[in-house]
């Protein structure tokens, strides 16, 4: 979803964007538990807000980034854009074989400067997606993991 947060239109997200630079308090580009709490007035509870945190900042650098925050924003109807899905999936299956396997998925997501981080939660992820066992996601897998129907072929 980030990926797909990264390809989307100004117009498509202009409400998020405005909701964003609301939050964030300093515009310094990051959503902190404490801004979280204050713009959300408290609505939640410091575990529920904690929860937010702990699932919308994938990068587990302890704030929201503008990406996360859009990824986790996104309106549904652009999170089920086929052509979008398609798009993410190629960006992923960087060799062009039709299959994102555990090499990729780690590149792509973790890159070159966190190329020493465990492999486990990419193992994970694999794992998850991959239904027929076979150690790849394919784009029906993929559609599936981003809660796609995929086309019948």
């Amino acid at each position: 979803l980030t990926f797909l947060a990264s390809r989307v239109t100004d117009e498509e997200i202009e409400e998020q964007t405005k909701l964003f630079q609301e939050l964030d308090g300093n515009n310094d580009g990051y959503i902190t538990f404490k801004e979280l709490s204050k713009g959300l007035q408290d609505k939640l509870s410091a575990e529920e807000v904690q929860a937010i945190m702990n699932s919308v900042d994938t990068d587990k650098n302890g704030a929201i980034n503008y990406n996360e925050f859009i990824a986790a924003t996104l309106e549904p109807t652009i999170t089920q854009d086929i052509s979008r899905i398609e798009q993410a999936f190629k960006f992923f299956d960087s060799d062009g074989n039709g299959f994102i396997d555990g090499k990729e998925l780690k590149t792509i997501l973790a890159g070159d400067e966190l190329s020493h981080m465990e492999t486990k939660a990419f193992d994970n992820i694999l794992k998850e997606a991959d239904e027929d066992g076979n150690g790849q996601i394919c784009i029906k897998e993929f559609m599936k993991l981003m809660s796609i129907r995929p086309k019948n072929n």
